[in-house]
């Protein structure tokens, strides 16, 4: 658009641009020669000027043709700037007021079509010859009906007459905008007659309504198909559903907002089918563990691509705050994912962040507070009486059955030694031997007998401790207070081209166990502008600060007795021995008992940024800037231009200290004495920064029933890895942390890594009458981690839906409403070879597997050379095939659902397949390769129903169930078995990739007491051994799959006169679980304490059909080898969440300034059936299934997931 000040018309200043040009000229002639001059520069003017309006005249009798509906004035007027050459003179403030434009007309005048243009406009034209001048309407020339700003009021309700909270009200071509109250009411300022106003609701058909300016606008809107013509987030784009030919998952803010986490991830479990999500960490900011259909990787890494605002996440998933999250799309299948190549082999997660909606600014503020504890209950350990009593029993049965003492003989020697077995001996302050326990130490044999094999305890003990003194599961849990706050504020421009949103959120969440804490801080800022017709621009810039201390010791507080005390005792058991320093009480470290575990279950119970009792520590520090910006272009054709930039940059340093005044050897004065050896320092530095750079060509056009879409572009991705790290010993002073402070063996190291990803993209939709979908992708990876030879991978999807209940044969049949099938087949790859480590889980990246590698080998001082790493020059991607059938439908307008059927074929695994030791060179242990084929397969449904609609109640309910079969169908190196912690293993065709195998228990002995195993008898045949050695690989058996059968869950939400009530089921069959926890809460161990509601049923005496063997003292191994007894079904239920809230009144609302206002209460994991809860066992474990030293595969010796209770306010203004 071209623009000229109002005074001058064009030709007019053309001339007066000469004249003012001439002016040294005139100065230099004569009066005389002046005033000649004069005369014929006027008789020029005239005659130009005549010209001109002819021209003028000539351009002004164009006739104009336009066909527009509901666009900008500027748009229309720029149209009839290329059909006239009229040139239009205004200023953006003025033209900002006008409103959309409607109009048809063909072959008409110029000043017709502005007329027609300006009809009802609050702004006016005029044309001076083939210059038009916009201004402000004159208010006289003004009708009542266009000067009054009126204020719009109504409601918005269903056919049946029920309200719709949270409907949109918008005037079409502004940023005005309001949403419907509880009560489906809404009032809208700034609306004029003739507004196009737009009425729409997630669920319904949308409205326009043009409002003729009198009395309110009541609208009742239809059910649509449920969710059909939601918009949903994909790779690079956007889709209604119902066009959509791949398989995906959406979760929605409402849904994430009701649990209660450190991130999103956890918040996913049973939000939808084929996500299996598994919170086996229970300390606050732990990981999640997130699978998409199954595993695909010899290794069992099953990590999917993360996506956040259309960009590749490389983040720390708590690092974004849950309630700054839009909405979740999870993308299943080939035709949903494939356009993201090598990068979604194990499907994507698709988040997208809040931004800002309504014209006026909106600030919502929210609060929480709660607290936590374990989600299944600790076990209750034998009191001192108990244990003192069930170890007698273990010595008395080695005498009396191994060693044939008689009865009376075997008591008493068991009642002479029982003390010793567990307690170390002693010298009180007097010189005097002496044991120190929760008893009064008294000369005399603490346990009786009968002489008949029955003890009891010594009458004369006296109890001098209290019972939390040695209850060591108080001393580590206790419930601490959880807060998190978080504050938005987002609206848009007066004139709707610019959006944003400023958000900030802190939680700190202490957690449950010792001195376990998360704390988070984060702030988020989106932006978007329209900054001309044809250009927007926008972005978003996150930060994100947290701390965590990430204790953990399970297998630490098992290892305790009732029998000692996590804290120190003085030698005459009188009193406590306290720090100097603090007045703390002081740890001990076994000093009185025997079998001491070496692990302090308080450990790490220190903080870096504060530590006044010098204790140990493990601190996490992370720091997270993550950028996305974008520039959208309008190009001719219907085409659009959009590059995006983004940027993440991860930083994470480590902080670890071993004290240099708790711990064995810890000497008085205590708290203030060095210990001999000092304290160490660790730190470990990691900065990753990634960089994603792509530039997406899309085209859309509709011609009569065909619609087409069209994208096509190229991506540049880029991960760049700092890492260094220091270790030193010898702090020989107390509140000093840093390797500074350190004097001897030290250490460090430090290493970069770097790859790439360079790739060409390009898909095609096609749409027919909405009843026939077609869609087809492409991508061409080239990735740095290949040889040259094999660096580019391409892959495809092709995906179909109809839409049958658009047919004529079906659309009469009332009660069904939507009627799709879709299908999708194609394939992804996968260049990250991840290591499986001996014990069968995942282990780390080998960034350039196709490379050989050295590292240094120093000998006897002088450098060199070893190999670390072989050459696989022939390496190449790995694929994977993926085909889903799907039928979607909604019944009777209110029962909507989806059964999906799936296959996903995984070949040429990248694997570091372990060389013999004869093949083994300098560190190199194994060769990497691609090896095997793995099959997931299975089945979803989805379905989802409104029970009752009523004006005060509503009663939904939605529910998910998805199965699974992982299957290794290609091994060409052959079957193998690998053991962890006592499982094995065996990987094979036909089986999945953690199928428990293990020689199977034959029940107990009735006659002595032995266990007994399945063995095979030479002929084919079985017979049972008492002698665990007689048992070899030959004889296990296959004892079922760590992976679930099924999982899923089932929600209820009600609504009733401002209350709100939800909660969820979640439920996973199928599994099995290798309980090594039970092994060692059933066990008569030295240094374990007994559970003894889990070991009533044990073998006592001759003829006693027992559960578990006779205890032994002597050979406690032999009560307790790996077997199938061990291995147990792992369903279960679990209450997941129960929120229960109240909104207030709109009335009370705003008589309190707030728009609206929420209270609630809200818990999760607050119930959980099933086997392993009964054994005390969580039954969320790692991939492998096995709960050693926590329920993680890590051995970090976290506890299992937790139950959170919170309350808290939502208020919005």
């Amino acid at each position: 658009m071209i623009f000229y000040t109002k005074s001058l018309s064009r030709p007019l200043a053309a001339i007066a641009k000469i004249s003012l040009m001439m002016n040294p000229v005139f100065r230099r002639l004569s009066e005389v020669n002046k005033n000649k001059w004069i005369m014929r520069i006027k008789l020029i003017v005239v005659l130009l000027t005549s010209a001109i309006l002819q021209v003028s005249a000539a351009t002004y009798g164009q006739n104009v043709t336009l066909k527009h509906d509901r666009v900008k004035l500027a748009t229309v007027l720029n149209e009839i700037r290329k059909q006239t050459g009229v040139d239009f003179v205004f200023s953006d403030k003025i033209i900002a007021a006008a409103r959309p434009v409607s109009i048809n007309v063909a072959n008409v005048s110029l000043e017709a079509a502005l007329e027609e243009c300006f009809k009802n406009q609050p702004v006016t034209f005029t044309i001076d010859h083939k210059m038009v001048t916009i201004e402000k309407r004159p208010v006289s020339f003004l009708g009542m009906d266009q000067l009054i700003i009126a204020r719009l009021t109504g409601t918005v309700k269903d056919t049946d007459g029920l309200p719709l909270p949270g409907a949109s009200i918008a005037i079409k071509g502004t940023s005005k905008h309001v949403i419907t109250d509880a009560e489906g009411k809404f009032v809208l300022d700034g609306a004029q007659k003739g507004d196009l106003i737009v009425i729409t609701y997630v669920g319904f058909v949308p409205q326009e309504i043009v409002w003729n300016g009198e009395g309110p606008l009541n609208v009742k809107l239809a059910s649509t198909v449920q969710g059909l013509d939601d918009v949903i987030v994909v790779a690079y784009g956007t889709a209604k559903k119902s066009t959509f030919t791949g398989s995906v998952a959406v979760v929605g803010a409402d849904k994430l907002s009701k649990i209660a986490g450190s991130g999103f991830a956890e918040a996913l479990q049973g939000m939808g089918s084929g996500v299996n999500v598994t919170n086996n960490e229970g300390n606050p900011g732990g990981d999640t563990r997130i699978q998409i259909r199954g595993i695909a990787s010899m290794s069992g890494a099953s990590k999917p691509l993360y996506v956040v605002d259309g960009m590749p996440y490389d983040g720390q998933l708590n690092s974004i705050s849950p309630s700054d999250i839009e909405s979740i799309s999870v993308l299943k299948d080939a035709a949903a994912s494939s356009l993201y190549g090598s990068r979604a082999a194990n499907g994507v997660v698709m988040i997208t962040t809040k931004k800002g909606k309504s014209s006026k600014p909106q600030i919502n503020f929210r609060s929480a507070w709660g607290t936590s504890d374990n989600a299944v209950g600790n076990p209750v350990k034998a009191n001192p009486s108990e244990q003192l009593l069930y170890t007698w029993e273990g010595m008395y049965n080695d005498q009396f059955y191994k060693y044939g003492m008689t009865k009376a003989k075997a008591g008493d020697w068991a009642s002479g030694n029982v003390l010793g077995k567990i307690l170390k001996a002693v010298n009180n302050s007097a010189g005097q031997p002496s044991y120190v326990s929760p008893f009064k130490h008294i000369n005399e044999n603490y346990v009786l007998h009968d002489g008949n094999g029955n003890p009891y305890l010594n009458p004369n003990l006296q109890m001098v401790w209290d019972p939390s003194d040695y209850d060591v599961n108080d001393a580590v849990y206790s419930r601490k207070l959880r807060q998190d706050y978080g504050l938005d504020i987002s609206g848009a421009s007066s004139d709707g081209k610019t959006n944003y949103l400023f958000s900030g959120s802190y939680l700190d969440d202490k957690g449950f166990a010792s001195n376990q804490y998360f704390k988070r801080y984060t702030f988020r800022t989106n932006v978007t502008t329209q900054a001309t017709d044809w250009l927007q621009l926008g972005g978003n810039i996150a930060y994100s600060g947290s701390r965590q201390n990430s204790s953990g010791s399970m297998r630490a507080q098992i290892f305790t007795t009732t029998m000692s005390s996590p804290w120190l005792r003085n030698t005459d058991n009188t009193d406590w021995v306290y720090s100097e320093k603090t007045g703390k009480r002081m740890f001990d470290y076994g000093s009185y008992v025997n079998n001491f575990f070496g692990i302090h279950p308080l450990n790490n119970g220190g903080d870096y940024w504060n530590n006044p009792n010098d204790e140990d520590f493990n601190n996490n520090q992370r720091n997270m800037i993550s950028t996305r910006f974008f520039a959208n272009v309008k190009l001719p054709f219907d085409l659009n231009f959009r590059s995006s930039l983004g940027i993440d940059n991860n930083s994470t340093k480590q902080f670890l200290y071993g004290s240099a005044v708790h711990g064995s050897g810890q000497m008085a004065p205590y708290g203030l004495t060095v210990l001999t050896s000092g304290g160490n320092a660790t730190r470990n530095n990691t900065d990753v920064t990634s960089l994603t750079w792509n530039n997406l060509l899309t085209w859309n056009k509709k011609f009569g029933d065909h619609s087409f879409s069209a994208l096509a572009g190229q991506e540049l991705y880029n991960n760049n890895l700092l890492y260094n790290n220091a270790y030193g010993e010898g702090i020989m002073q107390i509140g000093q942390f840093e390797l500074n402070s350190t004097t001897k063996n030290w250490s460090n190291g430090s290493y970069r890594d770097r790859f790439a990803l360079f790739s060409y993209l390009g898909k095609v939709d096609y749409n027919f009458q909405d009843k026939y979908y077609l869609s087809a992708s492409y991508r061409a990876d080239g990735s740095s981690r290949f040889h040259p030879d094999n660096r580019w991978g391409s892959f495809f999807s092709a995906g179909a839906s109809w839409r049958i209940s658009n047919e004529n044969f079906i659309k009469d049949v009332d009660w069904i409403n939507n009627l799709s099938l879709r299908g999708s087949y194609g394939t992804n790859g996968n260049d990250k070879l991840t290591t499986r480590n001996a014990d069968g889980s995942p282990g780390g990246e080998i960034l350039y597997a196709y490379e050989g590698v050295y590292e240094d080998d120093p000998m006897y001082g002088n450098p060199g050379l070893r190999p670390s790493a072989l050459a696989t020059p022939n390496l190449k991607w790995e694929s994977n095939k993926q085909l889903n059938v799907a039928l979607d439908f909604t019944i009777f307008k209110g029962i909507t659902g989806s059964v999906e059927y799936y296959t996903r074929n995984s070949s040429g695994l990248l694997f570091q397949k372990t060389l013999p030791l004869s093949a083994q060179a300098g560190s190199v242990v194994g060769l990497n390769t691609n090896l095997g084929n793995i099959r997931n397969s299975g089945i979803e449904v989805a379905l989802g129903a409104e029970l009752i609609r009523s004006k005060d109640f509503s009663w939904k309910i939605d529910a998910n169930i998805s199965t699974l079969k992982n299957e290794v169908t290609y091994l060409p190196a052959g079957a193998f078995t690998f053991s962890n912690r006592v499982a094995t293993y065996k990987l094979e065709e036909g089986h999945s990739i953690y199928d428990f195998f293990m020689v199977k228990n034959a029940g107990v002995n009735p006659d002595n007491g032995n266990m007994r195993y399945w063995v095979q008898d030479g002929s084919g045949g079985w017979k049972t051994t008492e002698n665990y050695a007689d048992v070899t690989t030959k004889d296990y058996q296959y004892g079922g799959s760590a992976l679930p059968k099924a999982y899923g869950a089932v929600t209820n939400s009600f609504d009733w006169a401002g209350f709100d009530l939800s909660f969820m089921f979640y439920y996973s069959l199928g599994g099995r679980m290798f309980d090594y926890g039970y092994i060692e809460r059933t066990a008569l161990r030295g240094g374990v304490g007994v559970i003894p509601d889990l070991v009533q049923d044990r073998w006592k005496n001759p003829g006693d059909q027992a559960t578990f063997p006779k205890w032994s003292n002597d050979n406690y191994s032999d009560t307790r080898r790996g077997s199938d007894f061990y291995v147990f079904s792992n369903s279960f239920l679990r209450l997941r969440n129960l929120t229960l809230g109240f909104t207030l009144p709109k009335g009370i609302s705003k008589k309190l300034g707030m728009s609206s206002a929420r209270i609630y209460l809200a818990g999760n994991n607050l119930l959980t059936f099933g086997a392993a809860k009964n054994r005390y066992s969580d039954p969320e474990t790692g991939v492998l299934g096995n709960n050693y030293n926590g329920n993680a595969d890590t051995d970090n010796g976290v506890q299992g997931s937790r139950r959170i209770y919170m309350g808290g306010i939502q208020v919005s203004f």
